[in-house]
């Protein structure tokens, strides 16, 4: 009974999400260059996955999505890549 109680004390326990879009490497030069507007283009094209991870560690993955004219993330897969 003692595991039941410690695992539902857990399930409380809040945690962050991260995600990895991956951009490009920018020098010194183009961060001081941006401005409220700039663009940053990635590698990534709409619909492809990206890693999400929960206090570091990968849970799965997921892709851009909007929701309410909020960006969110779609989870598409749980787990990690094998």
């Amino acid at each position: 009974m003692a595991n039941n109680e410690a695992l539902a004390r857990m399930l409380d326990v809040a945690l962050d999400i991260d995600v990895s879009v991956e951009g490009p490497t920018l020098t010194l030069s183009q961060i001081l260059a941006l401005r409220v507007g700039s663009v940053i283009a990635t590698e990534r094209r709409v619909g492809d996955e990206f890693g999400v991870f929960a206090s570091n560690t990968q849970v799965g993955f997921g892709e851009m999505a909007v929701s309410k004219n909020r960006v969110s993330i779609r989870m598409t897969r749980l787990g990690r890549r094998s």
